[in-house]
């Protein structure tokens, strides 16, 4: 029996809302689906990938990046990551094929009040007591 779980996931490239993602051994290989790296294909690409089986995604989550897998050998899978590092990877680790969708998401323009506000942020903070008691507004007189 087929059964329905709704899970918020990381969204693939060409994925729409509505269309169904498949989860397990058993998984078609479709954009979307995730299934151990052992049955995926080698010069796929894929995205959300385990370190250590059943620990969760930890690699190529962020918007428009991924890793691929260039070669299985035995119990594990060599990828290739985008900085061009090689790993060596459980072959019962999980990843879910594609990339992650929202790719220009680094071309967005933030605007000028968002630049004020990290540069606000970013400015370092005096504690009360490292200064001089005529400097701090809460003086001491």
């Amino acid at each position: 029996m087929l059964m329905v779980n709704r899970r918020y996931i990381l969204a693939p490239k060409g994925l729409k809302a509505g269309d169904k993602v498949q989860s397990g051994v058993d998984a078609a290989i479709k954009t979307g689906n995730t299934l151990p790296m052992r049955n995926i294909p080698v010069g796929s690409t894929v995205h959300n990938v385990e370190m250590k089986p059943g620990k969760g995604g930890q690699l190529a989550r962020s918007a428009g990046t991924y890793v691929q897998i260039v070669a299985r050998d035995g119990a594990y899978v060599t990828i290739r990551l985008r900085s061009g590092e090689m790993r060596k990877i459980p072959s019962d680790c999980r990843a879910t094929i594609g990339e992650v969708g929202n790719s220009e998401h680094m071309l967005r323009v933030l605007g000028k009040s968002w630049c004020k506000s990290l540069a606000w942020y970013s400015s370092s903070t005096v504690r009360g007591t490292a200064m001089n008691p005529v400097d701090h507004p809460t003086r001491w007189w």
